[in-house]
């Protein structure tokens, strides 16, 4: 679903952007706002645990570090927000003041469930 823009907007404006409501996220495709709902409880469910056992494995024994739904540039007219991604310690330290993910991540996880299935499968970035 895009909130209806007059324009399309730049990369910039959409990291400055806040949507009213914060039960919805938004990603950015092709100078467009998506809007997508919260995913459901389970959904989240499965992200926490995930989240839990990524960062026991990885930032715990200073592997590197787990982040949950930062932006992430995947191509110059695309930003998505994933459930997780893992980045390596040689990629660390990340900028503090940052509102996107600066670096490339070694390990990104997008979690498909019956809340979030329709959306991902039409999007060519999952």
């Amino acid at each position: 679903m895009s909130v209806e823009t007059a324009r399309k907007i730049s990369y910039e404006e959409f990291l400055d952007f806040e949507g009213e409501d914060e039960s919805l996220w938004y990603e950015w495709v092709d100078g467009e706002l998506l809007m997508t709902p919260a995913p459901d409880n389970p959904h989240q469910l499965v992200a926490a645990r995930l989240g839990r056992e990524l960062a026991r494995l990885g930032d715990d024994a200073g592997h590197g570090l787990t982040l949950a739904h930062v932006t992430f540039r995947v191509s110059p007219t695309r930003a998505r927000i994933p459930n997780l991604v893992f980045i390596e310690r040689g990629k660390l330290p990340l900028p503090r003041k940052s509102r996107e993910l600066t670096v490339v991540p070694d390990l990104v996880v997008e979690i498909l469930s019956p809340s979030t299935l329709l959306r991902c499968s039409r999007r060519p970035d999952y």
